[in-house]
C-alpha cells in the first residue's frame, strides 16, 4: 500500500513555509514604514524678530534666525541637517537602502 499526495495539496509545512516568506516581507515593510516617518521635514517657527515665519523655505532665511519645533532630535533631517543643499542626501539613503533591499532577496 503506497501513500500519494496530491500536487496541489496546503499542508504544515507549505503552512510553515509561506509564514516564514511574509515575515521577511513584513520586516521589510516595517523598515520602509520607519523610514518614511524619520525622514520628514518637521515644522519649524521663527526665534528672532527679524525672521519672518511667511516664507515658505528655511533656505531664505539665516540659519539663527529660526528653529525646529519639535526640536533638533524630531527627525534625521532636523539632526542632521538635511536641508536645502543637502536635500539629495535623503533620496541617495533610500535608494542605497532599497538597492540592498533588492540585493538581498536574490
Amino acid at each position: 500500500m503506497t501513500c500519494c499526495r496530491n500536487t496541489g495539496e496546503f499542508g504544515y509545512w507549505q503552512l510553515r513555509h509561506f509564514v516564514l516568506t511574509s515575515l521577511a516581507l513584513a520586516l521589510e515593510a516595517f523598515h520602509t514604514m520607519v523610514m518614511i516617518f524619520t525622514d520628514c521635514e518637521p515644522p519649524w517657527q521663527c526665534s528672532t524678530a527679524g525672521c519672518s515665519s511667511e516664507s515658505k523655505s528655511v533656505c531664505q532665511l539665516e540659519t539663527c534666525s529660526w528653529e525646529w519645533i519639535g526640536g533638533a532630535r524630531s527627525s534625521t533631517v532636523a539632526e542632521f541637517g538635511l536641508i536645502c543643499g543637502q536635500k539629495y542626501k535623503i533620496g541617495l539613503v533610500q535608494s542605497l537602502f532599497f538597492g540592498g533591499c533588492m540585493t538581498g532577496q536574490f
